[in-house]
């Protein structure tokens, strides 16, 4: 399936030239929706700062997830349908009309250290054998993680440095049926988003790179003591970014 064409049709929630419809007459307050065709109602989450996802699901619940559902609709094909479907299920939103909210979740990012620690402690546990008897033993279990925090006691001097990294996805038809394709990881979504257009809320990764040091010397240690990774072009705010490197 073509995307870009489907979107060209206008039934798809991006295709902003498509005219929103106002269902006041159809729907109730507990969304009895009673309009007979096939269409799909627009869903807000405002996730604060004055920042808003908009997305069109194929549901009439009030509250989908961290989506509240309004009266306002677009009618849809049959075979837009079963994309919307997948939309909904997936909780995806375009991710040109959601721009504003993508770039600000983007410039929130930064990348930051955190410090490998680990330790071993001894736990005791019994066995009973067949005849009852009970046998105490011991075993070194070992304990490790990550901590943002430079001084733990456990450290042993590997830290990483922690980067963001953005995913969008696409609907492709295999044998009849739509499937999402994901884009790879791309350190500014519009990387991605102009041939993989639909986005999660949850559209970030962590990628991270490990260093040893001393562990005397991780407290005085900042992101800025090593190799940058690639970041969004926070410079640009349009959706359209200039000489963009679309990963494909």
């Amino acid at each position: 399936m073509n995307i870009k064409n489907l979107k060209l049709n206008g039934a798809l929630a991006c295709g902003l030239a498509l005219s929103v419809s106002l269902a006041g007459v159809g729907c109730g307050k507990r969304s009895n929706c009673y309009i007979p065709e096939r269409h799909v109602h627009k869903y807000i989450n405002n996730v604060g700062n004055g920042t808003t996802i908009t997305a069109y699901f194929d549901s009439e619940s009030l509250d989908l997830d961290d989506f509240s559902w309004t009266e306002e609709f677009i009618d849809v094909t049959q075979i837009d349908a079963k994309v919307f479907k997948l939309l909904t299920r997936e909780k995806l939103f375009d991710a040109e009309i959601n721009w504003n909210y993508l770039y600000h979740k983007m410039a929130s990012h930064h990348d930051y250290l955190e410090f490998f620690w680990e330790y071993d402690t001894k736990e005791i546990y019994t066995t009973k054998d067949d005849d009852g008897n009970i046998e105490i033993h011991t075993r070194t279990v070992h304990h490790e993680g990550w901590s943002p925090d430079p001084y733990h006691s456990d450290t042993n001097g590997t830290l990483r440095v922690c980067h963001h990294r953005y995913r969008a996805f696409c609907i492709v038809s295999e044998k009849g049926k739509f499937k999402l394709k994901s884009s790879p990881l791309v350190d500014d979504i519009r990387n991605a988003s102009y041939k993989f257009p639909y986005v999660s809320k949850n559209c970030d990764e962590i990628v991270s790179k490990e260093y040893k040091r001393s562990p005397k010397e991780l407290p005085k240690l900042t992101v800025n003591d090593f190799p940058r990774f690639e970041g969004p072009r926070l410079d640009c705010k349009d959706y359209y970014l200039p000489n963009a490197e679309v990963d494909y």
